[in-house]
């Protein structure tokens, strides 16, 4: 669970997160989603932020019920805080200096929910730490779509992206072992935005090559594809009826409907790029050393930048 702007960042400049929209809904999802862990693992900042808040945040009456449960949650909730600085901490958490995978692999191991990880920098420590133990693939980030799917699918990775390719396939048990286990969010836009988050679609049409031997029979295929008997099957996609969308039946079966229909009625085409893997592929190289930690976000992304201009002024001479 994470608040991402489009642009990528978790937090302002100032490293503030009022921009974040959690209303009592989605606060009181995260209790249920949190209250089941083991403990919590954070970084010294977010666990510095997190105390100066929650340890009497219940006792101000004007606190929402789903702000009065949390703070129980999280003083009850055995905690661990990585820090090389901090003294010392309170309620129920201990010190721990380095992340060390052994250590990590033992809480986890032991009786109890999950463990919930919070913090960016403490996010990316560990991420590297799993990458250099070897623990992970090192090449995961830079995974092309498939590879991307595949990894997701099988429990590999815990995040991807690309939900409508990968929806129809995450609750198939033909190819994944993560049934009933995932889920789709958008991620949310930044709030000074005003607007909500829109997704990118390459697969807004169908259409018939103009070469093609049977256009009729194509033409006539397309529509027996997309009647509403054959999409009334489908319930792992969106179907294009609005009748079938709001059907009963097919929102039992796929109780995240809302977040496909939010995503539909805000996505916009993609780009037009004609050499689309080249220029993937400078995306995920430069991805993948900002994960290693070879390199910083804004050297990353600035020589992604550089990389597709040269790209493009390659292909257009």
């Amino acid at each position: 669970m994470m608040s991402t702007s489009l642009d990528g960042y978790i937090e302002g400049p100032n490293r503030e997160i009022d921009w974040h929209m959690v209303d009592d809904e989605l606060h009181q999802h995260f209790n249920e989603q949190l209250k089941g862990m083991g403990a919590f693992l954070d970084g010294r900042i977010t666990y510095e932020l997190m105390a100066s808040f929650w340890p009497t945040a219940d006792n101000d009456p004007a606190s929402a019920p789903p702000i009065v449960e949390f703070a129980r949650i999280w003083r009850d909730m055995p905690k661990i805080v990585y820090s090389k600085t901090l003294q010392q901490a309170g309620w129920n958490t201990t010190i721990v200096r380095e992340v060390v995978p052994k250590e990590v692999a033992q809480l986890k191991a032991a009786p109890g929910g999950d463990l919930a990880l919070g913090g960016a920098d403490i996010a990316a420590a560990f991420m590297r730490q799993l990458i250099d133990d070897r623990l992970v693939r090192s090449d995961i980030a830079a995974s092309n779509e498939p590879d991307a799917m595949r990894a997701f699918l099988s429990g590999g990775v815990t995040y991807t992206t690309n939900w409508n390719f990968v929806w129809g396939a995450m609750s198939d048990p033909l190819y994944s072992q993560i049934v009933g286990q995932g889920s789709v969010a958008p991620i949310p836009a930044a709030a000074s935005t005003g607007k909500s988050a829109a997704s990118v679609s390459g697969f807004l049409g169908l259409a018939v090559l103009a070469n093609s031997a049977h256009p009729d029979l194509a033409v006539a295929w397309l529509r027996y594809l997309t009647s509403p008997e054959v999409q009334a099957q489908q319930t792992n996609a969106l179907p294009i009826w609005t009748s079938l969308q709001n059907a009963a039946d097919l929102r039992k079966a796929n109780p995240q409907i809302g977040v496909f229909l939010a995503n539909l009625v805000n996505a916009r085409p993609r780009p037009k790029l004609t050499h689309y893997v080249e220029a993937s592929s400078v995306l995920q190289r430069h991805l993948h050393d900002l994960v290693l930690g070879t390199a910083s976000p804004t050297n990353a992304m600035a020589q992604a930048q550089a990389d597709l201009i040269a790209l493009q002024a390659r292909f257009s001479s």
